[in-house]
Parts: C-alpha cells; sequence; structure tokens
C-alpha cells in the first residue's frame, strides 16, 4: 500500500537545515544527527580526540563556565586526566556532544569532529585495554582451556 505522502529525500545529516539555519535542538533532524555523531565518534574503535584536539573541542563549546570547582562543561579528559579508562573518556566525549547539541553547536562540533584525520583520535587499541580499562588479557587464561 503506497503513502499519500510525497517521499522525503535524502540529505546529509551534517547538512539538515531549516529555513537556511542549522537544524534546532528539538527537531526530529536534530535528533537524527545527534545520534548520527554519537554513532561516528565510535566507529573505528574511536575512543576520543587526541588530547589538543580534544582541547579545541572543549573551546568550541558556547557559554563555558566555571561552575565550583569545575567546570560546564566538564573539561576533557586530557594531561593527567589522560590516564583514566577509555570508557569514561568515551562517556566525556558523548557529553560534550551532547552539550553542543543542546547549545546550538551541533553542526560546527560535526563537522569538526569528522574533520579530524584517522590519526588524531584515540582508539581503543592505543590504550592496551578494554573500554573499561581492565586489562585486555585478565581472564584470557580461564578461556584458553
Amino acid at each position: 500500500m503506497k503513502s499519500d505522502k510525497p517521499e522525503k529525500a535524502e540529505v546529509p545529516l551534517n547538512q539538515m537545515m531549516l529555513d537556511g539555519e542549522p537544524a534546532p535542538y528539538g527537531t526530529a533532524d536534530s535528533r537524527e544527527m545527534l545520534d548520527a555523531v554519537l554513532e561516528y565518534v565510535r566507529q573505528n574503535g574511536r575512543v576520543c580526540p587526541m588530547p589538543s584536539k580534544w582541547n579545541e573541542l572543549w573551546k568550541m563549546l558556547p557559554a563555558r563556565r566555571r561552575v565550583g570547582s569545575g567546570s560546564e562543561p566538564p573539561l576533557p579528559l586530557i594531561l593527567a586526566a589522560w590516564y583514566t579508562p577509555a570508557l569514561l573518556k568515551m562517556k566525556r566525549l558523548e557529553e560534550h556532544i551532547r552539550y553542543a547539541d543542546a547549545h546550538g553547536a551541533l553542526v560546527k562540533v560535526d563537522r569538526y569532529l569528522r574533520g579530524l584525520p584517522e590519526n588524531e583520535w584515540a582508539h581503543l587499541s592505543d590504550f592496551g585495554r578494554t573500554a573499561s580499562g581492565a586489562n585486555a588479557s585478565d581472564g584470557a587464561d580461564e578461556l584458553e582451556g
């Protein structure tokens, strides 16, 4: 059974526009774009941008401010924090992307992240550990039987 609705043209998610402007937060297109960006940053075993690139991303986020002893959005996990488990870095990057979405900067952040060459990303394999921070070989002897 064919619908009376005209078919929607496919538009790249990083080019979604509404009245000539990037799709605003809260629209269906914005939610689709957010999902697409989050999927992109998880591909190829990516964890987060390398420290200098992640810091550049954080500086792009609008309305950054100090909150008590921290900041909003929270700082990227670089410098001494670089040695935190990969999963925490992945969650922090997601937090930055969601913050960008909520503050109208998702299109800019998406372009930036997609423009990073693969060697400007940290990958799970770079840490020699699983995303949780456990050594990837822990328990391997038990599995070998």
